[in-house]
Parts: C-alpha cells; structure tokens; sequence
C-alpha cells in the first residue's frame, strides 16, 4: 500500500449522540473540519521549539520540545528536523532525554456514515423550496470541505462514505482515524502544513484513503492489535485493508456505530447531562439505522438499558421513542430509539445553522493555518539568522520565502489558504487577509484614592493568538516599597500608592496579582480585528496585621482590537477588590 501526500489537522471534539440521531451528515462534516485545522493537540514540532527558543526565549520549553522530537516512539521524524533539534539541544546545553513514552488505552469505538444512501433517504420527503436549497447547500458545503486536502475535482465525485475510529475511546483528532471511500480516484493534496503537523494518508485502494496520526502502516497495525481490534478474526493479515473490512464487520448497516465499552465512551468524552452521575455498566453496544428504524443492540441488563434510555431522553431538543426492548434469538436486546422520520424533522429543522457552522468552520481553519504559518516562518526565519552571520532582517524581501523553502527551511510554500500574501512589515511576518500572528496586550491596573482614580500599573505583553501568555505583578513573599509607576514592561511590580501607612495599615492592599491570557479568534471574526480574551486571575491583597487574602476567578471579554479601541474595564466579582480597576486592550 502506497502512502500518499500528508496534510494539515488539529483537534476537537463530536458530540456523538445527539448529532447521530439530528444530524447525521454534520457529524461526517466535523470529520471534515477536523482535518482542516493545524494540529495543535499533537506532538510540539521542530518550528515550534524554535519559536520558544528564539521568540519566547523560554529555553526551558524548547528543550523539551527538541528531546520529544528526538524521542517520538513509533513515528518517523524528517532528518533535517533530527538534526536540527540535536544541534539546537547542543547549543542550550542539553542532551536526548530517553524517558518519554507515549502511552496507549484500549477502549475503540467505529462509526460509519454512508453519506450518499443516508442524504438521499433525508432528502426523499423534503418538498418546501428553501429546505432544498438548503439541503443542496450542504452538498457543496461538505465537498468544498474536502476539496481543501482532495486534489480530485469532487464536483465529479459522489460524497464518500465515512468510517471513524477513535482508537482510544477519545474524540479527537490524535486518537482518531479516518476512512473516506468515494466513488471515483482521489489523491491528497500537499498541503503547505503537512511536514509539520505529522498527519498522514494512505491509498487502501484508488478510491480509499485512511487517514491517520500514525506515520507508518506497520506502527497502525501494531496499534490496533494491542488494543484487541480483532478479537477471533482468523488468517488476517495485519495490514490497512483488514482494518477497512473489520470497520464493515463492526458496523454492518449504512449507519452505524460500535463500541466495546459503552459506558466508558460516555464518560470519556462527557457525552450525557451532567447531572446524569451514574453511568450504566454497558461494555460492548452498536447504534444502527435499520430500514427507518434507529436501534440500540447490546447484551447489557435491562436495568442498565433503562438507566441509558433515561439518560438519553434528557438530552435537549432530543425525545425518544417509548421504548420496546425486543430479545434476540443471540441474547442481545435491542430498542427502538426513533425513526427516520423523526430524525429527518430535526435534520431539516437544523439545515441552516449547519449550513452556517461550515462556513464559520471553514473560516477558522483557514485563519488557524495562516497563523501556523506565520508562527513557522518566524522560527525557521530566526534559525536561518542563527546559521547566516552576514544576515539581517531588513534585507528580508519577497523572495525570502521561497529562499527559505529552496534551502529547506522549510518542507513547502507556505500559502494562506484564503488566498493572502506573507510579506514583512514592521519587523514582523504577516499575512494581507488575516493580518499579524503577534498581538499586543495592555493591561491597566487603577486604585481609588481618596476619589481620584490612581494607576499602580500598567503591564504590557506581547502574545500569539491561542497561545498562552501571562503577567506577574508584586511578589507573594516579600513587601513592595510604595512607590507610584506608569511604566509599561512585560511583567511589572505592583506598586502602592504614597498615603500614610498609619492611615492604610488596616485596609486590604493589592499585594500579588498573575493574569494568564489566551487571545481567541471564532468564525465570524477571522478576517476583522475582533478578537476574545480569556483571563485567568490569581490575586493575594494584604489585609494587615501579616494577614492575606487569596482570591481567584475567571473572566472573558470582547476587544476590538485595534490600536485605537478601548480600553475595556474588566469585570471584577469580589467585594474585596472594589477599590481596584483592571483595563484590558489588545491590537
């Protein structure tokens, strides 16, 4: 079996029963979004030790990010990332570190959409205009999603049909393998991420490709043996196309879904109401559309199925059939959960706003990887100046990046996949659609004295977008002097005001402040300036006589992202802290 071109991926999750029995062909489409996104649930690579190394200047997190690259088990690094990542551990002084393992569980489960028999079953009763044209808007909505790693024309291609499997039991991407088989030839797209985000396709035939996080046919088989894929199945032969044919075994009707440990699945991925505390104890359960009827069978109790049952007909929006639990001739039961007719209701009902998350979808992952991109010519563009003495940055001119990818830096022409330029300008990378991957963040701490709004002060810091970032204001262990400061820096000193210490000895004074930060984007934001910030704060306040307080709380808000918008006050839900003001602006 040939393997063929890599490309681009991150995780998520699917929120398996409820769009199984609403809307079958979204949950194939969150397939699709899945394998549209840059793979930040995987494996740190190479680009982003270095941006670590040389951005960050957090050595301490880029040396663990080389040592993994060096100690992937079970994966075939390229050479040139090998010995750079060796070359770059020599430089900060650290050796291989052999220690890290990945580790395995051996919960599976198999979904199989067959998208063409299901979407035409759906569409059989659809009569009014709109929900037609929404229903074709969903044909193209999905073969567009494709289209971003198929290099076939897909306008010529019926939908494919879909296998899922989730080799540990949890739904995300780095966990999961995906079968696509369509009616004509397909081939994958090189896709500008590949390299880096380490997701690979295999041709099973012409018209099939399993897609995995694994990057080799022998290190899938051996993964799939471990975890009891084939339990009694005689004379296989351990290879891609057994897994294809066990998927068919698993999961016979043309929806159907298998687990071998139901109840673990449901708590693994927090798929019931929350409120529902006591999972029943079902291992082995398949869901099948049979004819019009939507079946659960397992060999569970009847009081285990009725616990599920229950749980199920809680989950909103969702009404199951009164249940009738029929004994097969092999011991198993099975329940009528509905019909398609009742899933076909939803289906419609649900049309639009489907509709509308694959467009949102589509373009978050195409703002994701334009930002991965430009993440990835920063790091390979600053160990390029690490290797080339004579070179400095404002001889970067538009042929620099495709120098970088002449030279190996790096594996392919990075291109945003909205259709932007990467040019340099004011010392940064960045793109003509989706703008910078660096933002500024200013903070602005303010105490009421005596009425008058005074600022202790004023932190700055500069971040990626979905990246992590924070600022330390004051010590926990040691008294500031009192001291008044504008001054803006990365991390700054929590200054207090200059009134008397007799006067203030008593009062609560803001002694340690950390604010974490995590800048985010969403569908509807990705090509303007919008942006969300998730804060985390953790706050200590000296309340007198050696006495402290610890308060912590959480808090989001929109910002408009430019230089010009803003400030925006933070709401603070603490009585302790009234006398304090936090502003927030970020562009």
């Amino acid at each position: 079996m040939k393997k063929t071109k890599t490309f681009n991926n991150s995780g998520t999750s699917f929120n398996f029963l409820s769009s199984i029995l609403t809307v079958t062909a979204f949950l194939a489409a969150a397939a699709f979004f899945l394998l549209s996104q840059p793979a930040e649930i995987r494996a740190q690579s190479l680009s982003e030790g270095l941006w670590k190394e040389f951005i960050d200047n957090d050595t301490a997190a880029a040396t663990l990010i080389y040592q993994k690259i060096l100690t992937k088990s079970g994966e075939t690094t390229d050479e040139g990332a090998l010995k750079k990542a060796r070359k770059r551990l020599e430089a900060l002084g650290a050796g291989e570190n052999q220690t890290i393992k990945q580790s395995t569980a051996v919960n599976f489960a198999v979904l199989k959409i067959d998208l063409p028999e299901i979407l035409n079953r759906l569409r059989l009763k659809i009569i009014n205009k709109q929900d037609i044209t929404n229903f074709d808007e969903l044909k193209t909505n999905i073969k567009a999603m494709l289209s971003k790693f198929i290099k076939e024309d897909l306008e010529k291609h019926s939908l494919p049909l879909v296998f899922i499997i989730t080799r540990t039991g949890a739904l995300n991407i780095a966990d999961t393998d995906i079968i696509l088989c369509f009616d004509k030839d397909v081939t994958f797209k090189n896709d500008e991420n590949s390299a880096a985000n380490k997701i690979y396709g295999y041709n099973i035939n012409w018209k099939t490709i399993f897609i995995s996080s694994i990057s080799s046919e022998a290190d899938i088989t051996a993964y799939y043996k471990k975890i009891g894929f084939w339990p009694g199945y005689k004379n296989r032969t351990d290879n891609l196309e057994e897994i294809f044919e066990y998927s068919y075994k698993l999961t016979p009707y043309y929806l159907s879904f298998y687990v071998n440990n139901l109840a673990e699945f449901i708590d693994m991925n927090k798929i019931l109401p929350a409120y529902f505390k006591n999972i029943p104890e079902i291992k082995k359960a398949s869901i099948l559309l049979e004819s019009d009827r939507l079946l659960l069978s397992t060999e569970a109790s009847l009081d285990d199925i009725n616990k599920l049952l229950t749980a199920i007909d809680s989950i909103p929006g969702f009404k199951i059939l009164p249940a009738s639990i029929v004994l097969e001739k092999d011991g198993s039961r099975r329940v009528k959960l509905t019909t398609l007719n009742e899933i076909q209701d939803a289906f419609i009902k649900t049309l639009p706003l489907i509709n509308q998350n694959y467009s949102s979808a589509r373009h978050l992952a195409e703002y994701k990887s334009c930002i991965a991109n430009l993440r990835n010519i920063t790091s390979v563009t600053e160990l390029y100046a690490m290797e080339h003495k004579n070179f400095t940055k404002d001889s970067i001119d538009d042929k620099f990046i495709n120098e970088l990818t002449q030279q190996n830096y790096l594996k392919v022409l990075p291109s945003c996949p909205a259709g932007g330029k990467y040019i340099y300008k004011n010392s940064e990378f960045t793109c003509s659609q989706h703008g910078s991957s660096t933002k500024i963040i200013e903070f602005k701490i303010v105490k009421l004295i005596n009425g008058t709004q005074k600022t202790i002060s004023a932190p700055m810091i500069k971040t990626v977008v979905y990246q992590d970032a924070s600022i330390t204001i004051g010590s926990e262990n040691e008294n500031e002097e009192n001291k008044d400061s504008d001054k803006k820096t990365e991390t700054d000193t929590a200054q207090k005001s200059n009134g008397s210490k007799n006067d203030e000895s008593k009062k609560e004074e803001l002694k340690f402040l950390k604010i974490t930060v995590k800048l985010l984007k969403d569908g509807e934001s990705t090509l303007n300036n919008s942006l969300t910030a998730s804060l985390a704060f953790h706050i200590v306040l000296s309340a007198g006589d050696n006495k402290e307080k610890t308060i912590q709380f959480n808090s989001t808000v929109k910002l408009n992202g430019n230089k010009d918008g803003g400030p925006y006050e933070l709401k603070i839900p603490n009585d302790s802290l009234n006398d304090y003001k936090i502003f927030i602006k970020a562009y």
